[in-house]
């Protein structure tokens, strides 16, 4: 799990330099959808309570974060509440900002015949934003 999670920024930060790879839905399973979704919530909890990559500067507010039943809550005093949670039937993650309001994250895949189901990413279809980023960038104010 761990390694998974590792990775999983990891190919955040390179996809940030290189801007020409095209993804395509991934076709998943149930169990897919819940492994894959599961670890992303779990990771992006585990980033935030262990802030060890320097994603939130705290700047004096408390950031409360916690998570039940596929719902993964953050709050930031001064900012508002961050939710993301799973929708099965749909296979997708849904999102509310208090910055940029709510968006449905579709699970991702390289279209080069050689990417792994473990290789996607989590894309929001209307702006193309990858969820992680996308939070990254909101806890950090950076535009």
């Amino acid at each position: 799990q761990k390694l998974f999670r590792k990775h999983l920024f990891q190919v955040v930060r390179v996809r940030a330099c290189f801007t020409t790879v095209k993804y395509i839905p991934a076709d998943l399973s149930v169990n897919d959808f819940h492994h894959l979704s599961d670890h992303t919530l779990e990771s992006i909890q585990d980033m935030l309570t262990d802030d060890a990559h320097g994603i939130y500067s705290n700047n004096g507010d408390d950031m409360d974060v916690n998570s039940s039943q596929g719902v993964l809550n953050i709050h930031i005093p001064s900012k508002g509440t961050w939710v993301i949670n799973k929708q099965t039937p749909n296979r997708q993650l849904w999102w509310s900002s208090p910055i940029s309001g709510p968006k449905r994250y579709d699970y991702q895949i390289p279209i080069h015949s050689t990417a792994a189901i473990q290789d996607g990413v989590w894309i929001c279809s209307r702006d193309q934003s990858e969820i992680i980023s996308c939070l990254q960038k909101e806890l950090s104010n950076k535009p």
